[in-house]
């Protein structure tokens, strides 16, 4: 949440209403512009806080300014149950003309249980999701997004923002266009992706699919596997256990490998790979490259040249590691 939205959070809400939650297994909430802050709780009730605001000519546009009263002329909001859905719409009449000075936005919080799934849309808003469980999915086209302490299913899009995902648990699918995707702390399967953003990870538990287009990849304390492709960036790995897999097209990679289960492979077009690996626990090796630098092996059969290894430093069964490094002319 931006500062401004914090700010007007944590005043009273201009619009409280509450549904048993008996019979609705599905929350629908679409705002055309403000954030949307998904909140799971423990009652048998779901709880959606409206905060209404404007940004006012009055203060130059610089500060938005909390409402504390509902007008449904200038504020259209729809909330009605159909079968088993909570469906939430919300817009700005923007042919009033209080609109065309004021800029006005509805943002929500709205309290789940954990039998409740949601879909959640903004199109000018951040979008968090908070202690929640179960199935979401969310979008919003330039807003943020930050996934804090959530299990379950979870699909995730943004345009232009950023993306956080911390401390959370399950099926994670995050997508962002421009922005930094930063994850920390958490456990299950996570497919992320950015087109010019870099990507942070810290400290995962289980599958983790990570892409950008543009910018760098950094991973510390990775314990599963992680696959990672950039399309112009560096790949910087650190303590790394399980299966492993990093491209790049024109940068460099650094990898810092504890474990591997069954592989792990490098590859890279233009720049240069320096893994540190756990040899003396035995690899089949199928390495290329330009020039290959390598510490003696305590065991090998094949075949070892300065710029081909093909063979098995060690006899028992053992990962297979691939290793390419393409230079183009």
């Amino acid at each position: 949440m931006t500062d401004n939205t914090a700010k007007q959070m944590n005043t009273l809400p201009t619009k409280t209403v509450s549904y048993a939650a008996e019979g609705i297994s599905h929350l629908q909430l679409h705002t055309w512009a403000g954030d949307i802050e998904i909140v799971g709780h423990e009652d048998d009730s779901i709880k959606v806080e409206v905060y209404l605001s404007i940004r006012s000519i009055l203060s130059l546009f610089l500060e938005r300014e909390a409402v504390a009263e509902f007008d449904p002329e200038i504020y259209e909001l729809h909330i009605e149950q159909i079968d088993s859905t909570l469906k939430i719409t919300a817009k700005p009449n923007y042919f009033h003309p209080y609109s065309w000075f004021n800029f006005p936005q509805m943002a929500f919080r709205v309290y789940l249980p954990a039998a409740i799934h949601s879909n959640a849309k903004t199109f000018g808003g951040k979008i968090s999701l908070r202690n929640a469980k179960g199935t979401h999915v969310f979008s919003t086209w330039g807003g943020n997004l930050l996934l804090t302490d959530t299990r379950g299913d979870l699909k995730g899009k943004t345009m232009g923002g950023k993306v956080e995902v911390i401390k959370c648990a399950g099926k994670v699918t995050v997508k962002t266009m421009g922005g930094n995707l930063f994850l920390s702390d958490n456990q299950g399967e996570i497919t992320a992706s950015t087109m010019g953003g870099n990507v942070s990870v810290l400290q995962h538990k289980g599958q983790l699919h990570a892409t950008t287009w543009g910018g760098n990849i950094n991973a510390n304390d990775v314990y599963g596997g992680f696959e990672c492709t950039t399309a112009g960036g560096n790949i910087r790995l650190h303590n790394m256990n399980g299966n492993i897999g990093a491209s790049t097209k024109g940068g460099n990679i650094s990898a810092h490998v504890l474990t591997i289960d069954q592989y792990a492979w490098f590859d890279t077009a233009g720049g240069k790979v320096n893994a540190a690996l756990p040899l003396d626990k035995g690899l089949d090796l199928e390495v290329s490259a330009n020039r290959i630098y390598h510490p003696p092996f305590q065991s090998f059969e094949g075949y070892a040249t300065r710029r081909s290894i093909r063979g098995e430093s060690s006899t028992e069964e053992a990962p297979i590691l691939r290793l390419k490094q393409r230079v183009d002319v």
